[in-house]
């Protein structure tokens, strides 16, 4: 059933007009078989023709296109219906179109058009089909109510109709603002990295200065401390080169202007950090409140800086979020080196269920940066919450060997 409902959603999406023509088509159909097999009265004598049917056929068929003209919809059926009554026509099932078209005036037109179309209809059928059909006054009051209820009900479907619209237009404009934060938040974090990588191949080219600067010294009286510097400007220089690839690649992908003067000189000038001051960070976090238990496995292998330098802002981003949002709670970290890989989790461990990262919302911007950072390396990001209270976040971040 449900299938069913969301393929005829999709054809009234494609075709907005085919139930208005498929109504119409069935009512014209109906109303001729009663205008023409319709008993006749002593009020209503007069046998069908040409005539009779073509009004029956121009006020049912109008209805196919009620919602493009609903005003014009309504003439054509209430004066055919006021016509056919005053020529003592039998009743041909027309009522029930005047209905639709008042509830598709009301629906669709502002209240003043509803209001003079339906005190001109109330007056059609107090002068003219009252009196035509022999109506008592019982079924006159009736017949009034059921077209009042009919344009109320349709006023009532403008107004949600509008409702939803404006509701929809809401989430809309919030959807655009949440992708928009989003993107800007990608770009602040490319930035970032961006910088960071730069101080990760400059402090790389200063290295193979200096180095060359001593090679060329050496080379004459000591070829063998010569062998061993080329040596290591040929791995430094391979690793910057990865470095450089990947602040390229950055940077492309970001190619919007931003302010190159951002931030303070402190953060420009201090050494690009790493894993290795992972015990400072710590410090740093438990002095604010939360006790944080580390944990290292594996052997601290030839880390390319950049990896380095990642894995550490991943692990701050994810213990900056414990303080932020997680109020009473205790973390843990695992930092685990694979074969050319690190594995980083870091664990949100509330006190109580209320204490954890579900407790309250943030904007998300350290996770988009964090999975920036991991995407970096060719790894990955997961992060969610814990059953029974707190949140992951555990990334890998990948290298090839030096």
């Amino acid at each position: 059933m449900s299938e069913l409902s969301a393929r005829w959603r999709a054809v009234r999406a494609r075709s907005p007009y085919l139930p208005d023509g498929l109504l119409a088509a069935a009512l014209t159909v109906l109303a001729l078989v009663s205008f023409v097999t319709g008993e006749r009265t002593p009020t209503q004598p007069r046998d069908a023709d040409v005539l009779g049917a073509a009004l029956v056929v121009i006020a049912a068929a109008s209805l196919a296109v009620r919602r493009r003209w609903p005003l014009t919809v309504l003439v054509l059926a209430a004066g055919s219906t006021t016509v056919l009554y005053a020529f003592d026509y039998p009743d041909s099932g027309l009522p029930l179109v005047v209905l639709i078209g008042l509830y598709s005036v009301a629906a669709h037109c502002d209240r003043r058009t509803t209001l003079l179309a339906t005190a001109a209809l109330v007056a059609a059928i107090v002068v003219v089909v009252a009196p035509a059909s022999g109506m008592d006054g019982g079924t006159l009051a009736g017949t009034i109510a059921v077209f009042l209820v009919a344009a109320v009900w349709g006023d009532r479907k403008k107004v949600e109709d509008a409702y939803h619209e404006q509701l929809e237009l809401r989430a809309a404009e919030k959807e655009r603002e949440r992708i928009e934060v989003a993107r800007r938040a990608v770009g602040e974090e490319r930035l970032r990295i961006a910088r960071e990588l730069h101080d990760v191949v400059a402090h790389a080219m200063s290295v193979v200065a200096v180095q060359s600067g001593v090679g060329a010294h050496v080379i004459d009286r000591r070829p063998e401390e010569a062998k061993r510097i080329l040596q290591t400007i040929s791995d430094t220089s391979r690793a910057s080169l990865g470095e450089m690839r990947r602040l390229l690649g950055v940077l492309r992908a970001d190619p919007e202007a931003a302010d190159p003067y951002e931030g303070g000189a402190l953060d420009q000038l201090a050494p690009a950090p790493g894993l290795g001051a992972l015990d400072e960070l710590i410090g740093r976090v438990a002095d604010a409140g939360v006790p944080v238990e580390a944990t290292v496995e594996g052997e601290r292998t030839a880390v390319p800086a950049g990896v380095d330098l990642a894995a550490y802002r991943i692990v701050q981003e994810a213990l900056t979020n414990v303080l932020k949002h997680a109020g009473r709670a205790r973390a843990r970290v695992l930092v685990r080196y694979e074969h050319q890989a690190v594995h980083l989790e870091v664990l949100d461990v509330g006190w109580d269920a209320g204490s954890s990262l579900l407790a309250r919302s943030g904007s998300g911007q350290g996770l988009v940066g964090m999975r920036e950072r991991a995407a970096l390396y060719g790894g990955e990001l997961d992060a969610g919450p814990l059953v029974g209270g707190g949140y992951r976040v555990a990334a890998t971040l990948r290298f090839a060997p030096a």
